[in-house]
């Protein structure tokens, strides 16, 4: 063996090893955008209206969040540019009027979100500070001030460097969760599942789809696709599909694992009464259980799960929202030139910034808007946008599957679970 063919062995071992640990980086980074704080209300909502509606969630539920970020990573993947993010491969590929309604779209279905992250944040914190460590309430300016700043901070640094402080904040999100669910095994009954109540009428029908836009939210990670599709586009080029393909079904079986495992375990753990209870408080499950047993140990955990959930989600949600401002920046013509473009690289953190200040200060209502208009949009951006682009784009007619129809009734599914929750509770 010639010194040249050692030296082409080493280069591949040390791209292989390189590439694998990259490959963690980004599951654990697309597991922490889909795990967001609702997961500790979560078993509330899913276990609510019996046995049932949560098995038929189990069995679908790995399908509905793989399929149809499968497909937007495919569509990002599509642009002749490899550098193109979503928004641009939208212009791209659907024009610019289109692209342009394609980006408000996916800019509203994100960024109202990553405000409702900022804002949970601040009152987590304010609330650990006050209740847990049994110190004076902080000025909320400083508090959301300090939020804001280093949150977006660490997103201004290297994608390197925000891969590795998310996978700090999964590490302790992961273990929290599995040791919870384990711990309440011993608690385990089938009380609050009547199974005598099963039936098929329209309103137990309906309590399944009201589940479902809980589900997908639950599970959406596509804010942080685009940059992952362009990461291994520039790693990989032509090979980046069969690559990210195989990711996304190890991250989305990595939530799908865990998530119902908590979901189960805590639902399992839960009597009619404890269900009845946290939805006239409107309390998650894990206050339910400090309650329940006496301890202080939920209430810790509760806010370990909150903060490291709402700080993984805010980071996978940032990557998205900043696509987006930089796009609309763009196509308001402050962008035609190498130095506008720079410039627009310093605004868009800028304008995130004030926004997440400002909102947590305050403490913007975003939940609402959330409900009425992120929703529809969103189901619409996730499910039905990319089965469109597989049928209309020569491209990608390669990728056409029997699982469209599934993706396609899901997002519709969502669409209506929502307009069906609102109506339930009125």
């Amino acid at each position: 063996m010639t010194e040249d063919t050692k030296t082409t062995e080493n280069d591949y071992k040390s791209y292989k090893k390189e590439l694998s640990f990259l490959d963690l980086q980004w599951v654990l980074m697309l597991f922490g955008t889909a795990v967001g704080a609702g997961i500790i209300f979560l078993p509330i909502k899913a276990g609510m209206f019996g046995i049932l509606p949560l098995l038929i969630i189990t069995i679908i539920v790995f399908p509905l969040a793989y399929r149809p970020h499968l497909g937007i990573n495919r569509f990002c993947l599509s642009a002749t540019n490899v550098n193109s993010d979503i928004t641009q491969t939208a212009t791209e590929k659907f024009g610019k009027f289109n692209g342009n309604i394609i980006t408000l779209a996916y800019l509203a279905s994100i960024y109202p979100t990553l405000l409702l992250y900022g804002i949970a944040l601040t009152n987590t914190l304010d609330s650990l500070i006050v209740n847990h460590l049994q110190f004076s309430p902080p000025d909320r300016l400083i508090l959301s001030f300090l939020v804001a700043f280093i949150t977006v901070g660490i997103m201004v640094t290297s994608q390197k460097t925000v891969l590795r402080v998310a996978n700090l904040v999964v590490y302790p999100l992961i273990l929290t969760l599995f040791g919870t669910s384990v711990y309440l095994i011993p608690n385990w009954s089938l009380e609050s599942f009547n199974l005598s109540e099963i039936n098929f009428s329209f309103k137990y029908i309906a309590s399944v789809i009201v589940i479902i836009p809980a589900i997908v939210f639950s599970f959406n990670h596509m804010p942080a696709i685009s940059s992952f599709a362009t990461a291994y586009r520039l790693k990989l080029g032509d090979s980046a599909e069969v690559h990210t393909r195989r990711l996304l079904k190890q991250a989305t079986l990595l939530m799908t694992l865990f998530t119902m495992f908590f979901v189960f375990s805590c639902a399992l753990s839960l009597s009619p009464l404890d269900i009845k209870k946290a939805l006239a408080t409107n309390v998650d499950v894990l206050t339910i259980f400090s309650e329940k047993f006496s301890g202080g140990l939920f209430s810790w955990i509760a806010k370990i799960i909150s903060i490291a959930a709402i700080c993984s989600s805010f980071f996978g949600h940032y990557m998205g929202a900043e696509e987006g401002v930089k796009s609309i920046l763009h196509k308001l013509n402050f962008g035609n030139s190498d130095n506008t473009n720079k410039t627009i690289l310093k605004i868009a953190p800028v304008i995130l910034f004030l926004s997440v200040w400002w909102a947590s200060y305050y403490n913007f209502p975003v939940i609402s808007m959330i409900e009425i208009i992120v929703a529809p949009i969103l189901a619409t951006i996730l499910y039905v946008f990319p089965v469109i682009a597989i049928y209309r784009l020569k491209e990608m007619n390669n990728f056409k599957s029997k699982w469209d129809v599934f993706t396609i009734t899901i997002g519709v599914l969502t669409i209506i679970g929502f307009i069906l929750g609102y109506l339930l509770d009125k």
